[in-house]
């Protein structure tokens, strides 16, 4: 489809890439800090078993089967990245600790042929690090668990999967590096408070009961995972949280000169953007297109256009509604089309990797310029993040150089040494756009979708 939007829509076939790191208001933002539940009280109740255990249940969903390519079956409204996403902890810092933990490049290599003659992966390897070794098909499973909660998803064409397969064990490799420096510094999440953060998911998106819990498992099932693959992921994450806050203890102080000085610099950015209603119909052929613009442009309804024969299910029953967009959350070419549409006209044909769009601007809502004291509060915390950013960067990178990881020939990383720079919004996996929830990415949809 055309567009990368905020919210995730699903269709019959595949998901739809979206763009997140994109500009945002602040207002956005204050949002995003908002809906954080304070869930770390929780975490830090000591646990009753011991770190061993624990450990070993968060590995739970590494038997899992291999992540299928192909699309699974149509998801219900309520979808599991939608259960799962909307309730854990998704501030700006657990966000981007996502982010940073899965997207650092990891170091890796041999050195010497003797040492690399005697401590040779295994056939079935996918990398090894700090004396454990993850196979290709435990690999899988976690990616199973990925797709589930985040909305990780392989590119479809070989051309970019050698790439994904390297950038996801790197990110697995991360993860576990982090997972062992949270024990040393005896940060472990108890199995209670992992189910109890879950039993609540379940019930603000699903209701309470054995209903409930059984729709949830189903879902599950649909995606490829468990139930203890998720509850291994919430202590992963919980857990993480507590260690970000330990490392980057009493390193975010920023002054009222510096909210002053970004302000002046960020302006622009700070504001609320041009927004469109936008309709849109999507199908599979230029030729289709074509015949759409036709029968709109001789009278025929876009709503009853939309609904007989967009491929995108999100939207079509709604008439082809995409809501109210700025231009930095549509693709390039759909959006230069829809912001150079009059209102009340028809653009397009717009084609890209989803189908070929036909669009049409409803309304627009002008811009509206952001102001000191309205952003005061919201820029100061995003400051103060990216400020704790950069110290935690710093103490990853070492942790990552330290670990020593070895890596198949097949999955070891391109750039190994490289620690690119992380933005909020962008996927968890390098190669793929975030979805709307930073940490929450979403691809392959042939249909636009929010």
């Amino acid at each position: 489809m055309s567009l990368r939007v905020e919210r995730e829509k699903k269709t019959d076939d595949e998901e739809a890439t979206v763009k997140t790191s994109s500009p945002s208001t602040i207002e956005d933002e204050e949002a995003d800090v908002a809906d954080l539940p304070d869930g770390r009280d929780e975490a830090e109740e000591p646990a009753e078993s011991n770190t061993a255990d624990d450990s070993s249940e968060s590995d739970d969903g590494d038997d899992e089967p291999k992540e299928d390519a192909e699309a699974g079956p149509e998801k219900p409204k309520t979808g599991l990245k939608d259960v799962i996403w909307a309730k854990l902890p998704k501030t700006r810092k657990v966000r981007v600790i996502l982010l940073v933990v899965l997207l650092l490049l990891v170091g890796g290599g041999v050195g010497g042929y003797v040492w690399y003659d005697s401590q040779r992966l295994p056939d079935d390897a996918a990398f090894r690090v700090a004396g454990r070794t993850v196979t290709a098909d435990q690999l899988s499973g976690v990616l199973e668990t990925w797709r589930a909660m985040y909305g990780v998803q392989p590119p479809q064409d070989e051309a970019t999967l050698g790439k994904f397969r390297k950038d996801s064990a790197k990110a697995y490799a991360v993860s576990l590096i982090l997972q062992k420096a949270a024990q040393d510094r005896g940060i472990v999440i108890g199995d209670k408070v992992a189910q109890d953060a879950l039993a609540r998911l379940i019930s603000q998106q699903l209701g309470e009961g054995t209903e409930a819990h059984d729709k949830f498992v189903q879902q599950l099932g649909n995606v490829g995972t468990s139930e203890p693959a998720v509850i291994g992921e919430i202590k992963q994450q919980l857990a993480l949280s507590q260690l970000f806050d330990a490392v980057t203890k009493g390193s975010g102080d920023i002054s009222e000169q510096e909210v002053k000085d970004a302000f002046a610099t960020r302006k622009d950015q700070l504001g609320t953007p041009e927004q469109r209603k936008i309709g849109n119909i999507v199908v599979r052929t230029r030729e289709e297109a074509d015949q759409v613009i036709a029968d709109l442009s001789h009278g025929a309804k876009f709503e009853t256009v939309a609904q007989q024969r967009s491929i995108d299910t999100a939207t079509r029953d709604k008439g082809g509604d995409l809501g109210a967009l700025s231009r930095s959350q549509l693709q390039d070419d759909y959006g230069k089309a829809a912001f150079g549409a009059a209102t009340g006209t028809v653009f397009g044909p717009v084609q890209n990797q989803f189908g070929w769009n036909v669009g049409r601007v409803d309304e627009v809502t002008a811009p509206v310029p952001a102001t000191f004291e309205k952003v005061h509060d919201s820029l100061k915390q995003q400051l103060q993040m990216e400020k704790l950013l950069a110290v935690w960067r710093s103490w990853l990178g070492d942790q990552i150089k330290g670990a020593g990881v070895e890596y198949a020939d097949e999955y070891r990383p391109d750039n190994p040494d490289a620690a690119p720079d992380v933005k909020p919004g962008e996927s968890p996996v390098t190669g793929q756009q975030g979805a709307a929830n930073p940490g929450r990415p979403s691809q392959g949809k042939p249909v636009p979708s929010r």
